[in-house]
C-alpha cells in the first residue's frame, strides 16, 4: 500500500553505499522508521541531499521488512542553516529531543508544528538568540509530551503568585515562599523571578504561533534557560549528544 506524508527528518543512519534508514516525524502517524535507497526516483543528488531538520513529502509504501520511500520532494531543507555551527547543531538537537519525548506518541501534529516553527526561527529571524529559542522550544515540546509543568499555582495552598515564587525542578510544580517552609527536601527547588515565571506560563498556556512573543531581559533569560534545561536532563536518561556539541560552541563564543 502507497501513502503520502509530509514531515521532518530526525534522525539517518547510514547502513550501506546506497542506503540508510531514517526517522521521520509526521502529523498523523507519529514517527515512522523508513528506509530510503537509491532507486527509480531516488537519484544519487537526492540521496545525497536529504538531511537532519530537512522538511519533506514522502512517498512510501509498505515492503517486505518495513516502510519503503518510494519518492521524495523537497519542500524546506532550511539550508541556511549550514553556514552557522551554532544553529545548525541546535536544530540537530531540537530533532533529537524529538525523538527522545515523542518516540511513543501517535498523532503528533502540534509537535511537528513546533519544531518545524523553532527551526525557521532560527533559520530567519536574526532578533531571537539560540539560547532563547533552545528554551522556548524545549518547555513547549515538554508540554506537548505529556511532561507539563503545573504553573498554575503553589501546589500547596494554590496561591497564584506570591512576591517569592519557587519551583520544583523534579516534580515539575510551584511552591510559594510560605509553604516552602514546610518542605523538607529542597535540593531541586530554585527561585524563580516574576519575569521567568510570567515567561514559563506564557510558553506553556499560549498557542504555538505566539510562544516567540515576549523578550527576557539577560539576568533573567540566563535563569530561565537553566531552569528549562535542567528539567529536560532530569527527564531523560543521557545529555543528547547534540546538546553536548552545543555547549561546546556556546562555551567557544562566551570565551571569545
Amino acid at each position: 500500500m502507497n501513502f503520502k506524508v509530509k514531515a521532518v527528518v530526525l534522525k539517518e543512519k547510514k547502513y550501506l553505499e546506497n542506503q540508510k534508514y531514517l526517522k521521520i516525524l509526521t502529523a498523523k502517524n507519529g514517527i515512522l522508521n523508513v528506509k530510503l535507497h537509491l532507486h527509480g526516483q531516488i537519484t544519487k543528488n537526492i540521496f545525497s541531499n536529504i538531511s537532519i531538520a530537512g522538511f519533506y513529502e514522502f512517498n512510501l509504501f509498505n515492503g517486505k521488512f518495513g516502510i519503503v520511500v518510494d519518492c521524495v520532494e523537497e519542500i524546506e531543507t532550511f539550508f541556511g542553516l549550514r553556514y552557522n555551527p551554532e544553529k545548525f547543531v541546535l536544530s540537530q538537537y531540537f530533532c533529537e529531543l524529538s525523538y527522545i519525548l515523542n518516540s511513543s506518541c501517535e498523532k503528533t501534529s502540534k509537535q511537528l508544528r513546533l519544531l518545524l516553527n523553532s527551526v525557521w526561527i532560527l533559520n530567519e529571524k536574526e532578533k531571537f538568540s539560540c539560547d532563547f529559542v533552545k528554551s522556548v522550544f524545549e518547555l513547549k515540546l515538554l508540554s506537548y509530551s505529556g511532561y507539563m509543568p503545573n504553573l498554575v499555582c503553589c501546589n500547596f495552598c494554590c496561591n497564584y503568585e506570591k512576591k517569592d515564587m519557587f519551583f520544583d525542578i523534579f516534580q515539575g510544580f510551584l511552591i510559594c515562599k510560605d509553604c516552602l517552609k514546610n518542605v523538607n527536601n529542597k535540593k531541586y527547588i530554585v527561585k524563580l523571578t516574576k519575569a521567568v515565571l510570567y515567561a514559563m506560563r506564557f510558553i506553556i498556556y499560549k498557542d504555538n504561533k505566539d510562544i516567540f512573543k515576549f523578550k527576557l531581559e539577560k539576568k533573567h533569560l540566563k535563569i530561565f534557560c537553566n531552569i528549562i534545561e535542567n528539567i529536560v536532563l532530569m527527564l531523560i536518561e543521557k545529555r543528547p549528544l547534540t546538546l553536548k556539541i552545543y555547549k561546546q560552541f556556546r562555551e567557544e563564543i562566551n570565551l571569545n
